[in-house]
């Protein structure tokens, strides 16, 4: 009988040896294999849904023939300016416009496909020769270039490009062709009034 004792208690610590064993380790690994996987939600990029940012990036090269520009602003070549604007549409959209205009003298090239008969005859010799897809390129004529009929100051191309004439005058000639030149990018690229339009 005290054989029985012992070996009845000798089978209660194994139970509760083996249930301690099967709480302290079984219990936190069911609970770590079937817990359910949450992930951390980007509540700012949810919120950034419902507004649009476009930006909206224009390369513009402006190319000066040789006698558009006076000698000592022919020096200042080339240069880059960039220019940024920002559009509301509506509350939550709005439209960025970078313009990275880079201002340089013509390559030997240019000059003659710029001394051709015809504007048009000029713009698809001057194709090959623009810089890159997308970009602008506005070629400056003297005044006394024969390449635009007489009273045109301004021709578009075909191919994203443009010649406008060169006016001489007293002042600064650099400026007032910039403000003619972002004119003729106003006319060449998007507006804010057709990027509007398609997202109606």
């Amino acid at each position: 009988m005290v054989a029985d004792g012992a070996e009845e208690a000798r089978g209660k610590r194994a139970a509760l040896a083996f249930a301690a064993v099967a709480l302290v380790l079984g219990l936190p690994l069911w609970w770590k294999t079937t817990e359910t996987y949450r992930a951390s939600l980007p509540y700012a990029g949810i919120s950034a849904l419902g507004s649009l940012r476009f930006q909206l990036t224009v390369p513009v090269s402006v190319v000066f023939a040789k006698g558009a520009l006076p000698g000592a602003q022919q020096r200042r070549l080339p240069f880059t300016d960039t220019k940024e604007e920002e559009s509301l549409l509506n509350s939550k959209t709005s439209v960025t416009s970078r313009y990275e205009t880079t201002y340089r003298s013509a390559t030997v090239t240019e000059q003659a496909a710029l001394a051709l008969a015809t504007v048009k005859e000029a713009d698809a010799a001057l194709l090959p020769l623009q810089d890159s897809l997308g970009a602008l390129t506005v070629y400056v004529i003297p005044e006394t270039s024969p390449l635009l009929p007489q009273g045109v100051g301004v021709y578009i191309g075909k191919h994203r490009s443009a010649v406008m004439r060169c006016t001489q005058g007293p002042g600064d000639v650099l400026a007032a062709v910039s403000a003619w030149v972002q004119q003729i990018v106003q006319a060449m690229s998007f507006t804010t009034d057709s990027i509007a339009t398609r997202l109606v």
